[in-house]
C-alpha cells in the first residue's frame, strides 16, 4: 500500500506539473492572441487616420478645383450647388465603404469564439474526467429528470368531483 501510495504520489506530482506547464503555455498563446488584437487594432486605428487624411485631402483638391472654376464664370446657385453635391456624393460614398469594410471586420469572429468555446469545454470535460480518476472528487451521479412543462401533478380529486 505504502508503494502505491508512493507511486500515486508521483503520478500526481507528474501530472501537476504537466498542468503548469500546459497552463503556462495557455496563458502565453493568450497574451499573444491579446497582443495581435491589440497590434490589429491600432493598424486599423491607422488605416483609419489615413482613410479620413485622404478624404480631406480630395475634398480640398474639389474645392481647389472650383476656386479654379470661380476665375471663369460664376453663377452662384449652379456652381456651388454642383460643388457641394459632388461634395456629398464624396462623403457618401467614403461612408459607404468604410461601413462595407467593418461590416466585414466581424465576419469569422462567431466561428473562431465557438472553436474557443468548444476547446475550453473540452479541455474542462477532461480535466473533470482526470480528477474523477485521479480520485480527487467523485463522480456526478445523474439526477431524474424533472418535468418542465405542463401542470406539476394531476389532481384527481378535483377532476372526479368535477364530472
Amino acid at each position: 500500500m505504502a508503494l502505491q501510495l508512493s507511486s500515486a504520489k508521483q503520478d500526481l506530482a507528474t501530472n501537476q506539473e504537466q498542468l503548469g506547464l500546459h497552463r503556462e503555455a495557455y496563458e502565453n498563446n493568450l497574451l499573444k492572441m491579446k497582443t495581435a488584437i491589440r497590434d490589429i487594432q491600432s493598424t486599423r486605428n491607422e488605416l483609419d487616420k489615413k482613410k479620413a487624411t485622404l478624404q480631406m485631402e480630395r475634398a480640398l483638391a474639389e474645392v481647389a478645383e472650383a476656386a479654379g472654376a470661380l476665375n471663369t464664370k460664376f453663377d452662384v446657385s449652379s456652381d456651388f450647388g454642383q460643388i457641394m453635391g459632388r461634395l456629398d456624393d464624396k462623403i457618401n460614398q467614403a461612408k459607404a465603404r468604410s461601413k462595407v469594410a467593418s461590416d466585414l471586420s466581424g465576419e469569422g469572429v462567431e466561428e473562431i469564439k465557438a472553436r474557443q468555446a468548444a476547446e475550453q469545454a473540452m479541455a474542462q470535460e477532461l480535466l473533470q474526467q482526470f480528477k474523477i480518476e485521479e480520485g480527487l472528487i467523485e463522480p456526478p451521479v445523474a439526477e431524474p429528470a424533472q418535468k418542465t412543462m405542463g401542470p406539476a401533478s394531476v389532481d384527481t380529486k378535483a377532476t372526479t368531483e368535477q364530472s
